[in-house]
């Protein structure tokens, strides 16, 4: 609460020109929690915080924009060098040498989706939804997120679209050097499933039927790609609307 009442004076405890006290800073933040965590309603927060709901709306509005300010530069970052090497050391004990983070795509309801756009955002889903596309690693961690998508898109869609790879086409990426069956590779890869396409960044399960070798491997991959999928579990509860 502190970081974002410096970024922002709205949020600042002061009076108004007619000389009464205005809401506190406590107050101001915590209207905006629970419009966010708990998806109520602007009116709603009336009955405890006796707020009104314009007040609430610019409440949620500023902290959104100071939360964003103010922790984007540490958590909505790439990793830097430092940190690919661990996560490089720490997938290689568990037998991926190579691999930084698993990517994919969760399927996010659109609470409060206007009728008017809802038929793009429904796909094989019943409701409308937003797309969030990440890259998480074992610790949780998103390293990578692309979200808002529309849920008529499959993660194939979304991947022609998605600025993942753009520091590797740009040549900003990290250069990271590890071997392969006496093979050198300087790009590492991430798991997937398998409507991804075969390119080098992906790594993708096997048929469980080609043998047993191949059958180790796809128990394997996929334990290790529950990674992005815990990731999923943790956010689910989270409701998503529009303001």
């Amino acid at each position: 609460m502190t970081a974002v009442v410096q970024y922002d004076s709205f949020f600042e405890h002061k009076r108004y020109a007619a000389g009464r006290v205005g809401i506190s800073s406590p107050l101001n933040v915590t209207s905006a929690l629970r419009v966010l965590a708990y998806a109520s309603s602007f009116d709603s927060i009336d009955e405890n915080l006796e707020m009104s709901e314009t007040t609430v709306k610019n409440c949620v509005q500023h902290f959104c924009v100071a939360v964003i300010a103010v922790f984007s530069p540490e958590y909505l970052r790439p990793p830097t060098p430092s940190e690919i090497r661990e996560l490089l050391e720490e997938n290689a004990k568990r037998g991926f040498v190579g691999m930084v983070e698993s990517i994919d795509c969760m399927h996010w309801t659109w609470k409060n989706c206007p009728m008017a756009v809802a038929g793009q955002h429904k796909g094989k889903e019943k409701k409308p939804n937003k797309v969030l596309e990440a890259v998480a690693g074992y610790k949780l961690r998103i390293w990578h997120y692309n979200f808002g998508s529309p849920g008529s898109l499959n993660d194939l869609n979304i991947l022609e679209q998605s600025p993942v790879f753009d520091a590797i086409l740009r040549g900003e990426a990290a250069t990271v050097h590890y071997e392969i069956n006496g093979h050198a590779y300087n790009t590492p890869y991430l798991l997937a499933d398998g409507i991804y396409p075969s390119w080098p960044v992906f790594v993708k399960s096997t048929e469980k039927t080609l043998g047993l070798k191949c059958q180790h491997f796809a128990r394997m991959q996929e334990a290790c790609r529950k990674d992005v999928e815990r990731c999923f579990g943790v956010l689910q509860p989270v409701s998503f609307f529009t303001t």
